[in-house]
């Protein structure tokens, strides 16, 4: 199910937030967040329950995206945290914003096939979707370290900077990855993570779920920086993923095929 086509997110690409005014590299910060925080933000003026449950799955993440892309937006061209700042109005952020990014993302997505050995040798069986394609389901590896989490003098949650920050999303990151998969009667929890890097230059929404709470070493040789890493299983991406690799290679090759007319035209 395609949410948003790659060709709205191609035309809002903003270059300079990945390649900066120098020519550097800028960190883009990578956003956490879930349907019960969402709602948690505005839930005066969040459908009931029940009206929302009854939602088709595509409109509710649809109404969830818009959220998620604005709040992510923000950050992004701010230069900033972004939501933080809700840190003295909320329990819980509503958009977790990274203080620190992970340092690494793994991706995994094997093919989906059998092999049955015969007399005559071994065959293979493919199992294809409507696309013909027989890839499996995408899988996101995460690792990363919180930074300096020194609080020294205790924690002031109403002006959060720095080490208190970095403490207070982590916790919020942890709490994620612990959440319901169900809220309450039938109400499904979705999750959501949007990042920006060099090799995808665009903003995209991985939709799915954690297959693990976030794992960490509490180690003595270092208090105030602790490693941590978790796994998130993708149903979904906004926009489509195989539509955006597409969009990304004729953009690029065009870029390419420019440059190359260029240098030889002199």
């Amino acid at each position: 199910m395609s949410i948003i086509d790659a060709a709205t997110f191609f035309g809002r690409t903003l270059l300079p937030t990945v390649q900066g005014s120098g020519g550097a590299s800028r960190r883009v910060p990578f956003t956490f967040t879930s349907t019960k925080r969402l709602r948690a933000v505005n839930a005066a003026g969040s459908p009931t329950d029940t009206t929302w449950a009854a939602l088709s799955e595509q409109d509710r993440v649809n109404q969830e995206l818009q959220a998620v892309e604005t709040g992510a937006f923000v950050a992004e061209t701010a230069g900033t945290l972004g939501l933080s700042s809700l840190v003295s109005s909320f329990n819980i952020l509503p958009l977790i914003t990274m203080a620190v990014n992970p340092n690494s993302i793994k991706w995994s997505q094997p093919k989906r096939f059998v092999k049955r050995d015969t007399q005559d040798g071994s065959v293979f069986f493919h199992f294809t979707n409507s696309k013909g394609q027989n890839n499996d389901i995408l899988t996101l590896s995460f690792s990363g370290n919180t930074g300096n989490i020194n609080t020294q003098n205790g924690i002031d949650v109403s002006t959060a900077v720095g080490a208190d920050l970095k403490l207070r999303i982590w916790h919020d990151l942890y709490n994620l990855t612990r959440e319901p998969i169900i809220l309450g009667g039938t109400l499904k929890n979705d999750f959501f993570i949007t990042y920006k890097s060099v090799i995808m230059p665009i903003p995209i929404t991985f939709i799915g779920f954690f297959n693990q709470v976030l794992e960490f070493t509490d180690d003595a040789a270092n208090p105030f920086a602790k490693n941590y890493t978790f796994s998130f299983t993708v149903s979904n991406t906004s926009p489509d993923l195989d539509t955006l690799v597409d969009q990304l290679s004729d953009a690029l090759g065009a870029a390419n095929l420019i440059s190359g007319v260029r240098s030889i035209t002199g």
